[in-house]
Parts: structure tokens; C-alpha cells; sequence
């Protein structure tokens, strides 16, 4: 299993995760919608890195899936939700829930306002 972790950039976000054995590259997929990380859907906006980090670009304000496979070897990550940039058009970047505002709105275990 690949873990991955990522930091918020503009436009983008980079991705980072320990080398798997065996592997030659890595596809990263990204999309708006959730992805099936054992067979990502057409369509879905990929890119090819050749290891970690990995800056990914071209993405707008919102919620973005991302999944990582490696290329020569037998492993994938989980789909991973990341919000970039804005939230809405007040320029907010960051979540709240009903204990505490200024959440980091990296969709690991934080709420997304007006979500569950």
C-alpha cells in the first residue's frame, strides 16, 4: 500500500510516499470525483512522476481524489481527498467544526462545512 501525503500548494499540491520496490515510475490520478483506486475510470486526468515528491498541477479551487500506483510493481495508494485552494469565493481556506474553527482542510479526519 502506498501511504501518501501531501501539502497544498497553488494551483496544485505535492504528493510524497516511500519508494516501493520494484517500482520504475508512478501514475498519479486525479479527479473531482472519488476514485476506484484498483481500476481508476477513463477520462480520469493522470500524470506520470518518477518518484516522490511529486508536484501535481493544473488543479482549480475544491475538493480533489487522488490515487498513486506504481508502474513495475504491485501497489496502489487509497483514493485520498485533498482540498486546493479556496473554499468558496470568500477566499476561505480553512474548516471548522462544532469544537473549533481554523481546521486544516486536508480531508484527513477534518470536517468539510456542511458535511457530516
Amino acid at each position: 500500500m502506498i501511504n501518501v501525503q501531501h501539502e497544498r500548494v497553488n494551483k496544485g499540491a505535492i504528493l510524497s510516499w516511500e519508494p516501493v520496490a520494484g517500482a520504475t515510475s508512478y501514475t498519479v490520478y486525479f479527479d473531482r470525483e472519488a476514485i476506484n483506486p484498483d481500476s481508476p475510470a477513463s477520462g480520469t486526468e493522470s500524470q506520470t512522476c518518477n518518484g516522490s515528491p511529486c508536484y501535481v498541477g493544473g488543479m482549480g479551487n475544491g475538493v480533489y481524489n487522488i490515487v498513486v500506483t506504481a508502474t513495475g510493481a504491485n501497489a496502489r495508494s487509497n483514493n485520498v481527498a485533498i482540498i486546493n485552494g479556496a473554499l468558496n469565493d470568500t477566499g476561505a481556506d480553512q474548516c471548522g467544526n462544532v469544537v473549533s474553527n481554523d481546521i486544516d482542510c486536508s480531508a484527513d479526519g477534518a470536517s468539510v462545512p456542511g458535511g457530516a
